[in-house]
């Protein structure tokens, strides 16, 4: 499945430590979000991405961590990231 943002207009990003609030600019919305689920919707503002592939790009990010993340934790963090991003209606999913 390839994740896409769904937005016509990038949402504009503001992140203080550990909040990162996201706005819409084509609904109006105003979302608070963790730092990781801004990168996740920054990355597919650039370019569409499956779930393999956002693991990868935060993975590669992460290498600087002190103790990175296991994959499978990974894994199922951007899974419910994608969800939570899904059902604000920041991303859908689009077909191959």
């Amino acid at each position: 499945m390839t994740w896409i943002a769904s937005t016509a207009h990038p949402a504009a990003q503001r992140c203080w430590g550990q909040e990162c609030i996201v706005y819409d600019i084509d609904s109006g919305n105003t979302h608070l979000v963790t730092p990781l689920a801004a990168e996740v919707l920054r990355e597919l503002q650039n370019r569409p991405c499956n779930l393999e592939t956002l693991v990868e790009v935060v993975l590669q990010h992460s290498v600087n961590d002190a103790e990175p993340p296991a994959l499978s934790e990974m894994q199922t963090a951007l899974s419910t990231i994608l969800d939570d991003l899904a059902r604000i209606d920041l991303i859908r999913w689009s077909a191959p």
